[in-house]
């Protein structure tokens, strides 16, 4: 029987050593047997089998690859899911906002959606653009929309005419234009 140091059975046999101190062991890939490279081919194996084509974030908040919305408590951030489960905000860099993300995973009720516009709302907002030239944007405020320039607020419309508008949002009549279903 050959004897040897307890570091040298620590270094020859780490992961025996590990167990019987009572510490759990991690495996690194390229261990032997590694539990994580085997989960990891599980993993690939039943994305593949379910011909998943969207990130698992994206079907957990509900939104669609590429689809922007906001979260409560960060509504001037605007947020998307990249293709391949990464995100990014308008501004850029937003402090909290991996944060907001993360607590919204637990929370997706706390998802705003930019809504999308019928063609008698487009026709509406092309109609502002023609009667104020320099209006940028629509604020749903309790019981009228407020239409605003770069100077400010310049008319108040009646709620009614862009349903779609959810209360506290802000939307360029750009946006309004551009999304018609």
């Amino acid at each position: 029987m050959k004897l040897m140091s307890a570091e040298a059975f620590g270094e020859e046999n780490r992961k025996k050593a590990s167990r019987l101190m009572g510490y759990e062991v991690v495996y690194e890939p390229g261990d032997d047997a590694s539990p994580i490279e085997d989960v990891a081919k599980a993993f690939s194996e039943i994305g593949k089998e379910a011909n998943m084509d969207k990130p698992r974030i994206c079907e957990i908040l509900g939104v669609e690859p590429g689809e922007s919305f906001y979260i409560r408590g960060l509504e001037g951030t605007e947020f998307w899911i990249m293709d391949d489960g990464t995100f990014s905000t308008r501004p850029s860099n937003v402090p909290g906002s991996t944060k907001a993300l993360l607590l919204t995973l637990d929370h997706p009720e706390r998802i705003i959606r930019k809504p999308r516009f019928t063609e008698q709302e487009v026709e509406r907002a092309k109609a502002i653009k023609m009667i104020y030239p320099n209006a940028e944007k629509l604020e749903l405020v309790p019981c009228v929309i407020r239409v605003y320039t770069d100077i400010g607020v310049i008319a108040h419309l009646h709620a009614d005419l862009f349903p779609s508008i959810k209360y506290g949002l802000i939307c360029t009549l750009d946006e309004i234009i551009g999304g018609a279903e």
